[in-house]
Formats: structure tokens, C-alpha cells, sequence
């Protein structure tokens, strides 16, 4: 095959001995270089972003199936790699991967094979999977543990059951080499399983639906999907302001600027993929307040502001779009509370500042007792009219405190009766967690 490849795989990497050294990338490099797809029909460009030692003179070292190019930024950044690797690539389309994720033989060729049938601009999602005992390795290739890792993986809930069953599997002195990612794929995958968010990802994104959901956005990741390189050129690239804040939400903001720009969502099924966790502290939390704060001020949309319940209380997509559809209207006094700034530059005219249709005749949005009026219309009593003035000076004192939220109410006496911001429940008997 002649001409530019079909697909560009970009890379960014961040290998350090302190993190956690460069077994993994080397394992995805492997991956990468035994795929079905022709070798000039892709290019893999690995992105370093701050390695030590450098990967241009790692990376030549070792046995690689296939040629790597290297970039090497100047300012390291998890967006700045994205773009710095975009403006590089050859391809017209694109693969936003990692530095830690494993690629069955068949991936590259199923996303272009995916693409080919597509018919209008996608994002396609790869299936994910995740080995969740390599988190406690260091260098996976050698099983080494990292004791405080493994300790913090057992105190946690999630997490708990891990330690127990590393050691009934002998797993906890089992390394996951080339040779496994060469010739053993499928037992990597028997190895691993699907965490609930991606298993939540794929199935709205295989309805075919997720790109016209309210937060369908949400359904963005980054690791095994694949865009076409002029959609992503077209809306500038990555954020680069989010490397500010460790690089959290880069991918939740492609997913809002992409379906904004009318590019839909597809699964690509057959294009599996492994993730192996790497050992991380809790300070890598830290950017994610901030990152949140920095996307809900950037689009100042309710759907934005809302988002993080979206992630704090676990919603699926389905079921967060359903309350998304009951959430009454959006004043420029709502969206200030959530994104503060000059009132003149709120979105006037957006349409989360019109009223949301409800998903049936039986929801009812619900304000504060002081904002509803009588159904009547009557004249109020004047113990009534005070014990409204109370309620509305409390009601004010709440809106501007940025703590009170609108409620909905369904109809039905059965069904949970109301949803808020702070209680995180959900209306007209969507489910609740």
C-alpha cells in the first residue's frame, strides 16, 4: 500500500522510575506493532511528556515489531501531547490512546474498518477492559509490587476484594510480559473484566443514541477511540488550559465540542483493549475540583454545571439524561451560581436557558413553597403572604449561597417523589443510587 496510512495511533507518554517506569508503554508498543492491519497502513507517534530518560532514547532500545516515531514537547501536557501528536500525524484519522493500554491484533483494523462503513463523521469506541491487579506493580513485566499501593487497594471498598484474590490466583507474583501480549491476548482478557462506567459507555453508545442524549457527551474517553483528524483539527484540538489541572476532563471536553460539531457516536465491539493500571496516590485527585470548575466556567451550560453529580454520585448516562430532561428553566441566575462571572456573557440564548420538555405528562417542575402560586389564584391570607415572605428571604439566602438547586415532582403517589442537586436522587421513577 502506497500514500498515507489509514490510521494514526497517538501515544502520550509520561514514563518516570518514580511513577512507574516504562513496562507498560513498552507492552502497548508490542501490542501495536502485531497487527492484522498492514504495517504501512499505520503509524504509531509516541508523544513524551516529560519522560526520564527520555523515550527518544528508550524507546530505539527496544525489540519492537514496528517502527515508533518519538516527539518530545518542550512544555510537557496531557493536551499539548494530543495536538503536538495531531499536527504530526498522516493519517485522516486518528487514535487518542494511552500510555498504558494493551491492543488486541484485530484493533486497528476493526476501527478502520468501522470508519470506512460509518458514512458520516464518528468517534469510534473500542471495547475497554481493565486488568485491575497490575495498579499494585510498578514494572509489570516483573510483577514488582509497590507495597503502599497494595495496601491502599485493600482498604479500599472497591477495591477490597482485590488482595484476597491476587493471592488465590497467584496473581500477586504473576507479570504480564510480551510474549502474553504477542501470542496470549486472550488470556489478558480473560484476566480482566469491564469497570461499570465503560460497561454504561458502551451500551448507550451501542444503542447509537449517545450523541443525541442530553449527556451523551459524558459518554467521551480516551484510550482506544478513534476520530477523524479534520473534526478534531476543526474544533481546536485539546484544551490545553486543562493541563493546568493534571489534564483532567480533556476528554469530557472533546466530547462536548465534537457532538456540538454534529460528529456522532459509534462502538467499534471488535476492536478489544486491556488497560494496565499503574500504582497512583491520592494527590492526583486534586486537579479534578479545579478541572471541573474550569469546564463549567468555560461553557457555562446547566448540563456542564449539573455534570457533577453525574460523576459524585455514579448516574449512568441514561438515567442522568432522563433527570437532565426534567430540569426546569435555566435562568442566567442559575447558570451564575454555577459559573460565576459578568452577568452580561452568561449564554443568552442557549438552549438550556429555555424550558426543558418533560418526559411525561406527570412531572411537574417544583420551586421552592414561595415561588408557587396559588392554583387557584386566590388572594393569599396574611399569615400566608408572611410565612411566603420568610420563605422567599430563606429561598434567596440559599440562591445566593450557590446550595439551592430546583426539585422535580412526579404526579404518581408510588413514585419517588423529587430529585435535587443536593440529595442527588432522581424524579418520575428514574433509578437512584
Amino acid at each position: 500500500m502506497s500514500g498515507s496510512p489509514s490510521v494514526s495511533v497517538l501515544l502520550p507518554a509520561y514514563c518516570t522510575e518514580r511513577r512507574h517506569g516504562s513496562s507498560r508503554l513498552r507492552l502497548a508498543l508490542v501490542s501495536l506493532g502485531r497487527q492484522t492491519l498492514p504495517a504501512d497502513d499505520y503509524e504509531v507517534i509516541v508523544v513524551d511528556n516529560g519522560s526520564e530518560p527520555p523515550l527518544a532514547t528508550v524507546v530505539p532500545t527496544w525489540d519492537l515489531p514496528g517502527p515508533v516515531r518519538v516527539l518530545t514537547l518542550d512544555r510537557p501536557g496531557f493536551a499539548r501531547a494530543y495536538n503536538a501528536g495531531l499536527a504530526a500525524a498522516r493519517a485522516p484519522l486518528v487514535l487518542l490512546g494511552t500510555d498504558d493500554e494493551v491492543f488486541a491484533p484485530a484493533a486497528l483494523e476493526a476501527h478502520v474498518r468501522h470508519h470506512r462503513r460509518a458514512g458520516r463523521p464518528e468517534v469510534g469506541f473500542g471495547a475497554c477492559r481493565t486488568m485491575f491487579h497490575t495498579e499494585a506493580f510498578r514494572d509489570v513485566t516483573t510483577a514488582e509490587v509497590v507495597p503502599a499501593v497494595l495496601a491502599r487497594m485493600r482498604a479500599r471498598p472497591e477495591s477490597s476484594w482485590l488482595g484476597p484474590a491476587m493471592s488465590a490466583l497467584g496473581l500477586i507474583d504473576r507479570p504480564v510480559t510480551a510474549a502474553d501480549v504477542r501470542d496470549h491476548f486472550d488470556r489478558l482478557l480473560a484476566l480482566s473484566a469491564t469497570i461499570p462506567a465503560f460497561a454504561d459507555i458502551e451500551r448507550v453508545v451501542g444503542s447509537g443514541r449517545a450523541h443525541r442524549m442530553r449527556a451523551g457527551w459524558l459518554a467521551m474517553r480516551v484510550g482506544n477511540h478513534t476520530v477523524p483528524a479534520g473534526q478534531l483539527q476543526a474544533i481546536g484540538g485539546a484544551d490545553e488550559e486543562l493541563d493546568r489541572y493534571g489534564g483532567w476532563y480533556v476528554d469530557i471536553d472533546l466530547g462536548l465540542r465534537l457532538v456540538g460539531h454534529g460528529v456522532a457516536f459509534g462502538l467499534v465491539a471488535d476492536a478489544l483493549s486491556t488497560n494496565l493500571p499503574h500504582p497512583r496516590g491520592d494527590g492526583y485527585l486534586l486537579g479534578a475540583v479545579a478541572g471541573m470548575a474550569y469546564l463549567i466556567e468555560k461553557h457555562r451550560r446547566m448540563d456542564v454545571a449539573l455534570s457533577a453529580i453525574f460523576f459524585h454520585r455514579g448516574f449512568g448516562i441514561g438515567s442522568f439524561s432522563r433527570i437532565l430532561e426534567t430540569v426546569p428553566v435555566a435562568t442566567p441566575q442559575d447558570l451564575a451560581l454555577a459559573a460565576p462571572g459578568p452577568a452580561g456573557d452568561l449564554a443568552k440564548g442557549h438552549p438550556w436557558t429555555q424550558r426543558a420538555p418533560f418526559p411525561s405528562s406527570t412531572c411537574r417542575p417544583r420551586w421552592p413553597s414561595s415561588a408557587r402560586r396559588s392554583r387557584s389564584g386566590s388572594a393569599r391570607s396574611s399569615t400566608a403572604r408572611r410565612s411566603s415572605s420568610a420563605s422567599t428571604a430563606t429561598a434567596s439566602r440559599r440562591s445566593s449561597a450557590g446550595t439551592w438547586m430546583p426539585t422535580t415532582r412526579s404526579g404518581s403517589a408510588t413514585a419517588p417523589t423529587r430529585w435535587s442537586w443536593r440529595s442527588g436522587r432522581s424524579a418520575c421513577g428514574l433509578a437512584t443510587r
